[in-house]
């Protein structure tokens, strides 16, 4: 997420999620992992993904339960600003 635009994560999200757009596909919850040093950094890049998936892909995301977690990278791992979605549908 880091350096990119609202705009451009849109356009991302709406490309990424077409398959499930056009069945139909509606999400139940969704966890949303921002990875970062510390919490408010992570916490804050998971919380942008919620607001940017419900604006873009409301066909799916609006109604759903959205939570926001950090996902620590001090050991390695994922870079900053990687975000890891966890989309629970309705079946």
């Amino acid at each position: 997420m880091n350096g990119r635009s609202d705009d451009q994560l849109r356009a991302e999200f709406r490309q990424r999620y077409a398959r499930l757009i056009h069945s139909g596909g509606r999400a139940a919850f969704v966890l949303t992992f921002g990875t970062a040093p510390v919490v408010n950094t992570g916490t804050a890049f998971a919380e942008r993904a919620n607001r940017l998936l419900l604006e873009s892909v409301p066909e799916i995301f609006q109604g759903s339960a959205q939570r926001s977690f950090w996902k620590g990278n001090n050991n390695g791992g994922d870079a900053t600003g990687v975000v890891s979605v966890e989309l629970y549908l309705f079946t």
